[in-house]
């Protein structure tokens, strides 16, 4: 009787696990498990889209970007605004703001509160997204018992590539590719009519495209393959070109409604440094570390395989837990494998090119490089517009898992309910330092630093940052504190911290060679400031006037400065800025020397080396007036040292002796030209080891361009 009780509680349990069961209990299951992560992930304040998070980086970008496209008025195309990049402006496609969600909520902006924005409830959408399409592809692929569904969800919430990606939500919508996946294969399984499941597919490719563009290269091969499969099959050819030729139009006239095709450029550098490493499937969590990799990269405490330093963008760790139930479901599914190949030829094929893409045309194996081959040149386009190459194997990692899983769930077995319950806790523990960070990152408090900007920004209509982003390589954090300083004070702003940026940067300097004009907020990087050569003739004027403070890592000027303008910032007044380089000896770096009465002199009489060098100042292309003020007590006929002008360490081109002053002090003066080139600067001066040597400084003005 007793071992009948304890085979009927095991039938039950069994039973539980492994009947099939209704979709609404399935998707409940999920709902619930991504409701509880949610919770556990992330605090209420977050979801609000207050704290730390959303004021720097690529955060604070989306946030701008909704508020400049809220503020302003409907325009066409529907995703342009006025008030970033002013007056050209952009599309906040452009700034990762989300189209979609942009869209939805512009068209009820005038109820939303004051400085509403939905970054932070983007995350939740995004977990709770990934668990549901999870459980849609679990059951597309055979699985829809209870198990299935708690063990689809739960590798897809804990999912490596998921954790990651915190910071850049509209990349987190990884549960569109798992839909994408459970269409096509409810689709050439039969169980939904192929107009649908191409109609579906279709329509997933478009609010891909208005999530992330990446989605829709991801998406839209997977409808071309089901084509090809389909055409292949009993439809034929011509069924799938009238498919192909609605999903084309579909697609065109959302991309030109949204402005997709609008911009002057989508293309920039960046294919092969954003690649994916092809170790990394296998290591990469706190169980699994790549031990040959030792730099400790953005993921903190991780060890990830990293050879160029950008691969954290193709970081596709599949987890302990997977790694684990791999062997078992090849196993268990090997009689279904090679018939998987037969049947979808064109999937494969296209996964095959996500792999072959993402590792790129220069790929590694942890450090060991594999191979590499220059692309033709018509590839650019591609590779210039999808440049995070590594990004695509992030299909090819999920089709992966979802089919070990399938594998495996579609056994009735007891055993394979305990491996789950084993994998299940691996795949928690190794992906344990991902979930840390997350929680760290989405914990920290606001700083409330854009409330000390209200009492200048009262009196401006416009925030002008010089160079425009994309023209040079200034602090990024400059572009992102004052892109969110306009928008959240409702002001205008003329460059931005955006993707792809398409600047005449020769006009721009021009722009702000130009008297500064009231109610204009003028910002540049306070390291220019130390660049005499690179600083506009509006912000030596402005700062000949008093018009200008250094603040943090900002040089900030307002023409017609009164007192009171800089109330409230930890600011302070900035010497007026000159047209010309002025560098005494106190400043040089030297290699022998020691200051003396304000000179560089010998430390050692007898000691040969540089008395001084630098001041590796960056020149723009152009002719410059050199001089370099000097003294020593032997007379004329003898040398007491040398001089010479390198730029970026190379080849001298300009040289000389310095003679003997008797004591007075003399000045070597001359011209040189940069050769078309924008290079650090050196002039320096060599001491023999013997007589004296005192250097003055030297000083540098530019003649003409």
């Amino acid at each position: 009787m007793a071992h009948a009780f304890r085979r009927s509680r095991f039938h039950r349990i069994q039973d539980a696990l492994f009947d099939e069961r209704s979709p609404a209990f399935c998707y409940g299951l999920a709902a619930l498990l991504a409701i509880a992560f949610i919770a556990f992930l992330f605090p209420p304040a977050f979801l609000a889209g207050h704290g730390a998070f959303f004021e720097n980086g690529d955060a604070s970008q989306h946030v701008a970007g909704w508020h400049f496209y809220a503020m302003d008025a409907w325009r066409f195309p529907l995703l342009h605004t006025e008030r970033l990049n002013h007056p050209q402006g952009t599309s906040i496609a452009f700034t990762d703001s989300i189209p979609l969600a942009a869209l939805l909520f512009k068209a009820a902006a005038v109820w939303l509160p004051s400085g509403f924005h939905y970054i932070g409830l983007w995350h939740a959408l995004a977990f709770l997204t990934q668990a549901l399409a999870a459980v849609f592809l679990v059951r597309a692929l055979g699985a829809r018992h209870a198990l299935a569904a708690g063990c689809a969800a739960f590798f897809a919430l804990t999912w490596p590539a998921l954790l990651w990606r915190i910071g850049h939500p509209s990349l987190m919508t990884q549960g569109i590719i798992l839909a994408a996946f459970a269409i096509y294969f409810l689709g050439r399984q039969g169980e939904w009519r192929a107009d649908a499941a191409a109609g579906a597919l279709i329509a997933l490719s478009v609010v891909a495209l208005t999530v992330h563009p990446y989605f829709f290269a991801f998406c839209y091969p997977l409808f071309l393959a089901f084509l090809v499969e389909q055409a292949r099959g009993s439809e034929g050819w011509m069924r799938q070109l009238v498919r192909l030729l609605v999903s084309v139009i579909a697609i065109l006239a959302v991309g030109f409604v949204l402005g997709y095709f609008g911009h002057g450029g989508t293309t920039t550098f960046g294919y092969g440094y954003y690649s994916t490493n092809l170790l990394t499937p296998f290591c990469g969590g706190k169980l699994v570390a790549c031990a040959q990799e030792t730099l400790q990269h953005q993921f903190g405490a991780y060890q990830v395989a990293d050879a160029t330093g950008g691969q954290y963008e193709g970081y596709a760790y599949l987890g302990a837990g997977v790694l684990l139930l791999m062997p078992f479901a090849l196993v268990a599914g090997a009689r279904d494998l090679a018939a998987s190949f037969k049947r979808h030829p064109a999937l494969i094929a296209v996964l095959a090119g996500f792999g072959v893409y993402a590792a790129s045309n220069v790929a590694y194996f942890g450090t060991q490089q594999l191979w590499s081959f220059q692309l033709p040149t018509l590839f650019e386009k591609i590779t210039g517009t999808f440049r995070s190459g590594g990004r695509f194997f992030w299909p090819v990692a999920y089709l992966l898992l979802f089919a070990t899983l399938a594998a495996l769930l579609r056994k009735r077995s007891m055993a394979v309910a305990v491996l789950m319950a084993v994998a299940l806790c691996l795949q928690w523990v190794d992906t344990s330092l991902l979930r840390n960070r997350l929680i760290a990152i989405a914990s920290a408090p606001s700083s409330g630093d854009l409330q000390t900007w209200k009492n200048v920004l009262a009196q401006i209509d416009k925030v002008n940052i010089y160079p425009a982003f994309g023209c040079a390589d200034g602090d990024p954090r400059v572009y992102q504190f004052f892109q969110r300083v306009a928008a959240e004070h409702g002001k205008l702003v003329d460059t931005g911290y955006i993707a792809r940026p398409n600047v005449d940067c020769a006009a721009n300097r021009r722009a702000f060679d130009n008297a500064f004009a009231p109610r204009n907020l003028y910002i540049m990087p306070a390291d220019y400031a130390d660049n005499p050569f690179i600083v506009p003739a509006g912000f030596r004027k402005a700062s000949e006037r008093g018009e200008c403070v250094k603040w943090r890592a900002a040089v900030a000027c307002k023409a017609g400065v009164v007192p009171g303008d800089w109330h409230g910032l930890d600011a302070k007044p900035l010497a007026p800025l000159k047209e010309y380089g002025n560098w005494p000896a106190a400043v040089l770096p030297t290699q022998i020397g020691k200051l003396q009465d304000d000179r560089l002199v010998p430390a050692a009489p007898d000691k040969p080396g540089f008395l001084s060098y630098g001041p590796y100042i960056v020149l723009p292309p152009g002719r410059y007036h050199y001089a370099i003020a000097y003294a020593s007590q032997a007379d004329a006929t003898q040398e007491a040292g040398r001089w010479d002008i390198v730029l970026n360490g190379g080849p001298e081109i300009a040289r000389g002796a310095l003679r003997g002053t008797g004591g007075a002090t003399e000045r070597i003066e001359g011209e040189f030209d940069t050769g078309g080139v924008k290079l650090p600067l050196e002039i320096r001066t060599y001491f023999p080891g013997h007589g004296d040597l005192q250097l003055v400084g030297i000083a540098l003005r530019k003649i003409s361009q």
